[in-house]
């Protein structure tokens, strides 16, 4: 099992009933140190599909075992507050500040959640798999596979009814619906490595909306929005799109810093998903950050 190796073989009926890691015990002669490895990388899989250690295996089934080579992505641990919302040994979810962004580049190796993330998990080599990621400017739950089945059964799920994405944003203007649906195709800004537009030949991308107070003195309106699609800066071209962008936006918004905030006013409350462990439904929500309750404490008396 040194380096990448893979195995695949049909279980004969001597080993049927047995659990996965029992059958390639049996089989392969693996030791009890590689079988903790399959288990910790989730590398045992029967008839092509990832399975748990615990999984019972029949004759005829095809069980494989599939070492991973290691893989550094580079990320530097770096000690700083890391608020864990909840963890387990599938999932870790944790609140990401503003501006913060959620993945290391060439330039900025530092200072990111990633960074965060890695000294909180300590090992080495360390893979770090964001199953939703938040822009720099925006705030809120972020939920990180702690193995590649999790990611796998996270991902396969992240754009069907099952995920649930919800956010809170404060817009400009008075939004007169009292909620609705934003059906417009989003994709790259031509002449633009950052902004995105709505644009025919764009991506099929649609946001639901919700009101939930209206601000006349300030003329602003707080929302309930969820992601139905997971398109780049999905809900910041959506609202400018129908004439409301996100406060403090200075990519899609008005080209004016507004006080307190670093970024565009935009906070991830909640997720809701399948356990991939369990297959329970399970909720998880975030507090609204300072920065959000001091914008919302200047706007004035809140109208329904």
């Amino acid at each position: 099992m040194e380096g990448e190796k893979s195995f695949f073989l049909p279980v004969p009926a001597a080993c049927d009933g047995l659990r996965a890691d029992e059958a390639l015990q049996a089989l392969l002669g693996m030791s009890n140190r590689q079988i903790r490895t399959l288990k910790r990388t989730k590398g045992i899989f029967l008839d092509g599909a990832p399975v748990y250690a615990n999984c019972v295996v029949r004759a005829g089934q095809v069980l494989g075992a599939v070492c991973e080579s290691p893989y550094d992505q580079g990320i530097v641990p770096q000690a700083g507050p890391l608020r864990v919302l909840y963890a387990d040994e599938d999932l870790l979810l944790v609140d990401k500040p503003a501006p913060m962004a959620t993945l290391p580049t060439r330039g900025k190796p530092l200072g990111t959640l990633a960074n965060l993330v890695a000294a909180y998990e300590g090992r080495t080599p360390f893979l770090f798999r964001p199953v939703n990621r938040l822009d720099r400017g925006t705030s809120g739950i972020v939920v990180a596979a702690r193995h590649a089945l999790a990611q796998k059964r996270l991902m396969e799920s992240l754009h069907t009814p099952a995920f649930l994405r919800e956010y809170l944003a404060v817009c400009e203007g008075i939004v007169q619906e009292d909620g609705g649906r934003i059906c417009a195709p989003i994709g790259r800004e031509a002449g633009s490595g950052l902004r995105r537009c709505v644009r025919p030949d764009g991506s099929p991308s649609q946001t639901e909306f919700r009101v939930l107070f209206r601000f006349k003195e300030t003329r602003r309106t707080l929302l309930s929005l969820r992601l139905q699609t997971g398109r780049t800066h999905q809900i910041r071209v959506h609202m400018a799109h129908i004439g409301h962008p996100l406060l403090g936006d200075l990519v899609y918004g008005h080209k004016r810093p507004e006080k307190g905030l670093s970024g565009q006013c935009l906070h991830a409350r909640a997720l809701r998903f399948v356990h991939p462990r369990t297959g329970e439904l399970v909720t998880f929500t975030c507090p609204l950050p300072e920065y959000f309750q001091d914008v919302l404490a200047r706007l004035g008396t809140p109208i329904g």
